[in-house]
């Protein structure tokens, strides 16, 4: 199957009913008891799920066909961070990780104030 990009602007935008400057996402909320084991998820990347199919609803909107799906995921199967993730505690002390991060405000900060005194 080939991947399908989930984000949604404009009326069938369930958060607008106008144009977005910005596609809106469906979001996954997962909680891991503790004793389950602890994941390092990473900023970004790719995630696997089993999941039971719950309900399926076809709707037309404005003369288009949209599919809206409820899934139970019943088991998180695997997941995979982009090359450029954030610091992983397994890869790096926590003093090395929290330097790293620092560093990176402290450039992102840096460059915002050279922007406001070139004035954009």
């Amino acid at each position: 199957m080939k991947s399908i990009d989930l984000g949604q602007t404009g009326p069938e935008s369930p958060i607008s009913r106008t144009e977005a400057p910005e596609p809106y996402y469906p979001s996954v909320h997962i909680v891991v008891p503790e004793e389950k084991g602890d994941i390092d998820m990473p900023e970004e990347g790719t995630v696997t799920f089993s999941y039971k199919l719950k309900r399926e609803t076809t709707v037309k909107r404005e003369g288009k066909t949209v599919c809206e799906y409820d899934l139970d995921l019943t088991e998180l199967n695997g997941y995979k961070g982009k090359a450029d993730e954030r610091p992983s505690k397994r890869d790096m002390s926590a003093e090395d990780a929290l330097d790293k991060l620092a560093k990176e405000k402290m450039e992102k900060h840096e460059a915002e104030e050279d922007d406001e005194e070139e004035g954009y």
